[in-house]
């Protein structure tokens, strides 16, 4: 019982800590990325005009919020959910840069 509740504990310390310091770097990093992929192909192709980070982030989080599918029933570790906030965008941007090498 004691190693239920430290356990809970420590799993609400790691959510509370990814919430305050990684989930607010990996949304700037994916604004970042948004921004650049705008610009490498959504302005060329549509003359709209460059996109602000803020922007971009804002965005990212309504696109996130309409496709994301249900968080809880994520059945990988807390690790593996954070490293995906990094490497998604991550392949995006490498995707888009060998794109763009061939405009």
């Amino acid at each position: 019982m004691i190693d239920d509740y430290e356990e809970n504990v420590r799993k609400f310390w790691a959510a509370l800590i990814t919430f305050i310091f990684i989930f607010p770097v990996a949304v700037i990093y994916s604004g970042f990325v948004l921004v650049y992929l705008w610009g490498l192909f959504i302005v060329p192709i549509t003359s709209l005009n460059p996109i602000t980070i803020v922007q971009a982030i804002g965005l990212d989080l309504f696109i996130t919020l309409l496709l994301a599918s249900n968080y809880c029933e994520d059945k990988r570790k807390q690790g593996e959910r954070i490293a995906m906030l990094f490497i998604k965008p991550t392949m995006f941007l490498f995707m888009g840069y060998i794109v763009s090498l061939f405009l």
